[in-house]
């Protein structure tokens, strides 16, 4: 789930309760090259703040640096070029 913060971050949060590491990757992160780690709070629970330009982008988790993980509870979904799920953020821009 994502979850906007008054600092104008965006709080990302997943349950991945077997994972030894958990990243964030996206249109806003440009994928692989500035992925965002995430901190385990226990019980399966994994955190990350990022601060995300205005406008649509794309985001997965990558769970151990292999599996992907789409967000249903994110701003949407949509099939990628590749056939896969990824999830979908719309961030406003700020007033």
């Amino acid at each position: 789930m994502v979850t906007p913060l008054p600092s104008g971050e965006l709080e990302f949060k997943v349950f991945a309760p077997n994972a030894a590491s958990v990243e964030v990757l996206g249109s806003f992160t440009g994928w692989s090259e500035r992925p965002v780690a995430m901190r385990n709070e226990g019980g399966g629970w994994w955190t990350a703040r990022a601060a995300v330009t205005p406008g649509d982008h794309d985001f997965q988790y990558r769970i151990d640096g292999n599996s992907w993980m789409t967000d249903y509870a994110a701003h949407g979904v949509r099939l990628n070029q590749l056939g896969e799920w990824v999830s979908r953020l719309a961030v406003p821009k700020a007033a």
